[in-house]
C-alpha cells in the first residue's frame, strides 16, 4: 500500500498510521517522513497489506496536480528494487480537499505511466489498484478514465471494479502518450474558484450543477475544504481567489465563509458569479446584485454553462 504523508495525517494514511501505532506499537516518527523522504515498513497492524510505503510530501496547501504526478511516479521508482512486489495499491489524491478531481486522477495516472515508461518499477509488478470508497466519485471518474485509457483493453468490468490490460510495448508507443499529454494540457488550464458550503447536502450541486459547466467551458474547478486544511486557511483561500479566472459563489444556506470570500473577490476586482437556490433569501449585503436563481441541479447546470460562456466570450472572464 502506498500512502502520502503531507506533514500531517489525513484520511486513509491517518487510519493506517494509527493502526500501525496502536496494534503494532510502531512509533509515529518512523512513518512520518519529511518532504522528499520515505518510510517502507512491514505491516504490523490489522490491515491486509504486506508492506506499506509512506512518502513524505508537502503540506496539502502545496500538493497540487504536478505534485500528485511526481508522487505516483516516485512511488514506483522507490519500489523498483523490490523484486517481491507484484501488486501495488493507492488511493485517489486531490479530490477530497478541493482540487479538480478530473485533473487529479489524470495527473495520478500520468505519474504511473511515466514510471512504467522509464522502466523504474518492480520487476514482477502485475497490478496497480486505485482504491476509492466514494461510489459517486468512482462513477464520475470512471468516465474520465475511460475517455483517456480507451486505447487499452478492458479485461474486466464488474460492478465497482474495472481493469485495464496495459502492455509495456504499447505504453511506450507514440499513440499511448495520450495520458501524459492530457496531464500537461490540464497543467496550463485556468481555474475557477467555487465558494460554497462544503457539506453532503451540497455535494450533488457542486459536482453536477457547478463542476460540470465549469469543466465544459474549459476551466478547472477548484474549492477549499475548511475542515481538511490545517494552519492558515484564509491565506490559502485568498491565493486561490487571486489566481483564479473567476469566482462562482453559491449563497444557498447563507454560509458566512462564502460571503467573506465574495467580499474578498469583489475587493480585488475578480469576476464573480452569484448563484442561489430558489426560495432561499439573500443577505442584505448582496441584495440588488445580479444573482442566478436555480430551481434544481439541471437548471443550475444550464444557467451556469450559458453564464460562463457569455462572460468568457465577452472577455470578462479571461
Amino acid at each position: 500500500m502506498v500512502l502520502k504523508y503531507a506533514q500531517y495525517n489525513y484520511g486513509v494514511d491517518k487510519i493506517v498510521s494509527y493502526d500501525l501505532n496502536q496494534f503494532g506499537k510502531l512509533d509515529f516518527k518512523i512513518i512520518s517522513p519529511k518532504v522528499g523522504d520515505f518510510a517502507f515498513v512491514k505491516n504490523v497492524g490489522t490491515t491486509k497489506f504486506e508492506n506499506i510505503l509512506f512518502i513524505g510530501v508537502p503540506d496539502l496547501n502545496e500538493f497540487g496536480y504536478r505534485e500528485i504526478r511526481e508522487f505516483t511516479k516516485k512511488a514506483l521508482n522507490i519500489l523498483s528494487d523490490r523484486s517481491d512486489i507484484s501488486h501495488i495499491a493507492m488511493t485517489i489524491h486531490g479530490a477530497g480537499y478541493g482540487l479538480d478531481e478530473n485533473e487529479a486522477i489524470i495527473s495520478q495516472f500520468a505519474g504511473l505511466f511515466e514510471a512504467l515508461q522509464s522502466g523504474r518499477f518492480p520487476e514482477k509488478l502485475q497490478k496497480i489498484s486505485i482504491i476509492e470508497n466514494n461510489h459517486e466519485r468512482l462513477t464520475r471518474l470512471r468516465k474520465v478514465i475511460d475517455r483517456h485509457l480507451d486505447i487499452y483493453k478492458i479485461v474486466k468490468r464488474n460492478g465497482n471494479e474495472w481493469t485495464y490490460s496495459i502492455q509495456l510495448g504499447k505504453l511506450q508507443s507514440v499513440e499511448s502518450n495520450i495520458v501524459l499529454e492530457a496531464a500537461k494540457e490540464y497543467e496550463t488550464k485556468r481555474h475557477i474558484f467555487v465558494a460554497m458550503p462544503f457539506n453532503d447536502q451540497m455535494s450533488d450541486t457542486f459536482y453536477y450543477g457547478i463542476h460540470t459547466p465549469i469543466n465544459n467551458n474549459n476551466f478547472l474547478c477548484e474549492r477549499i475544504d475548511n475542515e481538511i486544511f490545517t494552519g492558515d486557511i484564509l491565506t490559502k483561500i485568498k491565493t486561490k481567489i487571486e489566481t483564479s479566472s473567476a469566482v462562482v459563489a453559491d449563497l444557498t444556506q447563507s454560509n458566512p465563509n462564502v460571503y467573506l470570500e465574495v467580499g474578498y473577490a469583489w475587493g480585488i476586482g475578480k469576476p464573480t458569479v452569484l448563484i442561489i437556490k430558489e426560495d432561499e433569501k439573500l443577505k442584505f449585503d448582496v441584495q440588488g446584485q445580479r444573482c442566478l436563481v436555480y430551481k434544481n441541479i439541471k437548471h443550475l447546470e444550464d444557467l451556469l454553462t450559458k453564464e460562463i460562456k457569455g462572460l468568457t466570450d465577452s472577455g470578462v472572464i479571461k
